[in-house]
């Protein structure tokens, strides 16, 4: 029985609470007519100098003979800055990865221009950061926001809903695909271990801007700090430089000299002067930026994530088997690893190597 896509498509007035209910269990949904015609039309007109300039990739069947693709959409299309803080998606971010984390941070951003004569995408799923399992936690969120319509002839985005909650070895069969149909304006928003891919495109086009977000311990795929220069990110406010990484996820990580990162990019006399120095940091000062945006949580928060993780049932009885094997694994071949090392190393010396200027 083929899948009813009107069961994962919702308006952008409906409750977020019915939102991640349909997404938790199907892994994803479509919220319909988020962007205006104004919004559409400006984004085709910042996007159109880039599509004219760039080409398929015939070397790479994953990216597409007959797709275009190009990233660093913070840097080159203002009008994506506004989409990646979507209200929605930002409410939708707080209740599927702080589950995971304490914050999140985009980790790829591209557009993805489908043309005639494309075949379908391999199916995939984006988050191959760990086994895949129904108790996973989500560790990704991907929004694919469509510019022009979507539909099963110009390659519409195919999907296994439910798959999410699969274990890797699980295929799927030909009737539990489904096309994600949608109009220009609608968002497709996904967990990251969703079994998915462009479908294959007869005529026309469609274009889908695509944001994904992941929890803020996981490298980004899109380096947003290099992908934007230092005199543009400078003139963003602090919640889109946090959405980009520029932030710190704890006392000591992501600091830069010891200070939060806002303060090396947010160079203004505002931010000068809200710099500690040395004597003050090494007093154990907290000036207060650092007090501002410090995501560090005392011991009595600490527990109750304990407890909400345990209460979430993040790992069940057959997910800790899976795991504890992979570990039995993992431990066998650290053990060989380190007894051909350690062979090695027998009737040698290693010398700490010359810095890398």
């Amino acid at each position: 029985m083929m899948f009813d896509i009107k069961q994962i498509k919702f308006s952008a007035d409906s409750s977020v609470d019915d939102i991640l209910s349909c997404l938790k269990r199907y892994g994803c949904v479509i919220i319909e007519n988020v962007l205006s015609k104004k919004d559409i039309e400006e984004i085709q007109f910042q996007i159109k100098p880039y599509l004219d300039s760039c080409d398929g990739d015939s070397q790479n069947s994953f990216n597409g003979e007959f797709t275009k693709r190009f990233g660093r959409l913070m840097y080159r299309i203002p009008k994506a800055r506004e989409i990646v803080r979507n209200s929605i998606i930002l409410n939708l971010l707080d209740q599927t990865l702080k589950t995971s984390a304490y914050e999140y941070k985009l980790t790829f951003d591209g557009i993805m221009h489908v043309m005639a004569g494309q075949e379908a995408q391999i199916l995939h799923r984006d988050n191959t950061h760990f086994a895949n399992t129904p108790s996973t936690p989500p560790v990704l969120l991907a929004t694919l926001w469509a510019i022009e319509d979507f539909h099963q002839l110009n390659g519409g985005t195919v999907f296994v809903p439910g798959s999410h909650l699969w274990f890797d070895e699980r295929q799927p069969t030909q009737d539990e695909l489904a096309c994600a149909t949608m109009k220009a304006g609608s968002v497709l928003v996904y967990y990251g271990n969703l079994i998915h891919g462009a479908g294959r495109s007869v005529f026309g086009t469609r274009t889908g801007l695509s944001l994904q977000y992941s929890v803020s311990w996981l490298q980004q795929e899109e380096n947003q700090a290099l992908s934007v220069p230092i005199d543009v990110l400078s003139t963003f406010d602090e919640e889109l430089l946090k959405l980009l990484g520029i932030n710190r996820i704890s006392r000591n990580c992501g600091t830069v000299d010891g200070k939060h990162p806002l303060n090396f990019v947010l160079n203004d006399e505002k931010h000068r002067s809200m710099s500690m120095t040395d004597s003050e940091y090494n007093n154990g000062q907290i000036h207060e930026l650092d007090l501002k945006h410090s995501n560090v949580r005392d011991e009595k928060s600490t527990d109750v994530y304990y407890h909400q993780t345990l209460d979430n049932n993040f790992i069940d009885p057959a997910s800790l088997d899976a795991i504890v094997e992979r570990l039995k694994k993992a431990e066998l071949i650290t053990s060989a690893f380190s007894q051909v090392i350690s062979c090695c190393n027998e009737d040698s010396t290693i010398e700490d190597p010359e810095p890398i200027i």
